[in-house]
């Protein structure tokens, strides 16, 4: 289940504004085909599309 937390999260850690992550967010079930953001979460999960970091986070496939 999506935690709109994270969007609060990711505003601060890129310094900016939470409107701007909440609509780039709520692109991303468009972008990927997704019905909602749970779906998109499951799509970024494929093997091979987001790796996880050494801090438990994701980064972009290298």
């Amino acid at each position: 289940v999506y935690d709109s937390r994270i969007d609060q999260k990711i505003a601060e850690e890129l310094i900016i504004g939470l409107q701007t992550v909440s609509t780039h967010v709520g692109d991303i079930p468009n972008k990927t085909g997704a019905a909602n953001k749970t779906e998109a979460v499951d799509y970024a999960n494929q093997p091979g599309l987001v790796e996880a970091n050494s801090e438990g986070g994701e980064q972009s496939p290298s």
